[in-house]
Formats: structure tokens, sequence, C-alpha cells
């Protein structure tokens, strides 16, 4: 999904610098872009947020979490999860029942008139798959495994791929 994502977004890529190229040179820029760019945009930021979650990249505010005693930290991290699974698994439903509605309306965008259903259920199959990384660390967690997220860093230092 995490290779997928990053197809999805050097192909927004593409499409912004041929419509730009196209516009500026030839006075004739891609139809549709806005609508193909956030599309892609979707697939992007779903398919994307469960990888993520597995390197623990995603933006926290740790103010007072670093300063819990880890006993403290452990039961925030167990509520955090639980409640976090639970969020994203119901907007997870919510997307797969979005993606019905959409198909029995035959919902198109503006423009190119592409049906909107199939970038839904790639937003639905990616808040599901994330919910399961996110019960899976409180798994992890449960059987006092080692969770990326939870290895010891020095302040100011982030966990993934260094730019």
């Amino acid at each position: 999904m995490h290779y997928a994502a990053g197809v999805a977004l050097m192909a927004m890529l593409a499409i912004q610098v041929a419509n730009i190229v196209g516009r500026k040179f030839f006075d004739y820029p891609i139809v549709g872009t806005i609508e193909l760019t956030r599309m892609l945009l979707a697939v992007v930021v779903f398919l994307g947020l469960a990888h993520s979650e597995d390197l623990g990249d995603h933006i926290t505010i740790d103010i007072i979490y670093v300063r819990l005693r880890r006993r403290m930290r452990a039961a925030f991290n167990v509520f955090a999860n639980v409640l976090s699974a639970a969020l994203i698994a119901l907007m997870a439903y919510q997307l797969f029942d979005y993606t019905q509605f959409t198909r029995d309306t035959g919902e198109e965008t503006g423009i190119l008139e592409w049906p909107i259903w199939p970038f839904v259920v790639v937003a639905a199959f990616g808040s599901a798959i994330f919910a399961l990384a996110i019960a899976s660390k409180l798994v992890l967690r449960a059987l006092d495994e080692p969770v990326e997220a939870d290895l010891p860093q020095s302040i100011g230092e982030v966990s993934g791929p260094e730019i």
C-alpha cells in the first residue's frame, strides 16, 4: 500500500508538471487536472496511513507524555490505541457505506465524469488497514513486544526516513 501511495504521488507530480508545461508552452492545459489531483491525493493519504502508523511517524504532541512514568505511558497508549482503532474502524465502515451510496446514485466528477466510488473504496480500504495497524500495536503492547513508536528517542529525533 505504501508503494501504491508513492506511485499515486508520482502520478500527481507528473500530471501537475504536464499541466504546467502544457499551459505555459502550448497554451493547452490538461483537462481535469484538479479532479485527478484530488482523487490521487485521497489514494496517497489513505494508503499511506497504515505505513506511517507502523513507523510511528504520525504527528504527536508529547510535552506531557514524555514526563509520565512508564506505567502511565503504557495506560495512555492502551487508551489512545483503543479509541483510535475504534474511531478509524467507524470511519472505514462509514466510507464503505458511502461507497454503496455513490455507486447507487452514480456520483461522478464534474469535468471528467469519472465515477467517484472506486476512490471511496480505496479510502475505506486504507482506513480499515489503518485501524488494523493501530489494533496490532495494541496487541503487541499487550504481549510486551517492542513497538517502533515506543522505542526511546532523544528529544528532537524523528523516526522514519530522514529528509
